[in-house]
């Protein structure tokens, strides 16, 4: 008959399977809290880089209402008189603090908003410039647009050093019909002084 071999001092045992599991449940604690550590800081990187896509959103809007008012009031004769407004103001240098631009490509863009500042609640800083420039394939060149399109670029830095930029192209138009054969100012009563004959002055 064969004998069994039964240890018989085995208080040690539990001791080792106890500093097992613990071993265990450290390395799987120490992995979530490194796995929930970069996950905070993947969030934290796409709220920047959202706060600075949205900062170069807001140059556009910005460039877009501050150049419709422009183009109004510098195309008012031409629409008027039936002629094709035009994008030349934004390229050319005639409006105050706009460079003209320099080439047909955005590093050449007059600047129209220069480092253009926004602050939030939480101090995330922010800040957009806005260039415009003539489209390449404008027949006109730099500053004489013939095709009605305007390239605008807006970019924008935000905070840890992220960066945006957003590119747009306008179409300017404006409807309506040229004023010619407008007779009824020009002595229909007596108490008309004069025909129209500028129509820029309101």
């Amino acid at each position: 008959m064969k004998e069994k071999f039964v240890p018989k001092n085995d208080n040690g045992a539990v001791l080792v399977v106890v500093m097992l599991i613990l071993l265990l449940l450290t390395l799987m604690g120490k992995g979530a809290t490194r796995t929930a550590t970069i996950e905070m800081g993947i969030a934290a990187n796409e709220r920047f880089y959202k706060k600075t896509f949205y900062t170069a959103e807001a140059g556009i809007g910005h460039i877009k209402t501050r150049l419709q008012t422009e183009f109004a009031g510098k195309n008012q004769a031409k629409i008027a008189s039936g002629q094709t407004p035009d994008w030349d103001f934004a390229l050319n240098g005639t409006i105050e603090g706009v460079n003209a631009a320099t080439d047909t490509k955005s590093s050449g863009g007059a600047v129209w908003v220069k480092d253009q500042a926004i602050d939030d609640a939480e101090r995330l800083k922010s800040q957009y410039t806005v260039t415009v420039w003539n489209n390449p394939g404008d027949k006109g060149g730099i500053n004489n647009d013939t095709d009605q399109l305007l390239c605008i670029r807006s970019a924008a830095t935000g905070p840890r050093g992220t960066t945006s930029s957003v590119e747009v192209i306008l179409l300017g138009q404006a409807s309506g019909e040229a004023i010619t054969g407008y007779l009824a100012q020009a002595g229909a009563r007596s108490m008309d002084v004069r025909a129209i004959s500028d129509f820029t002055v309101q």
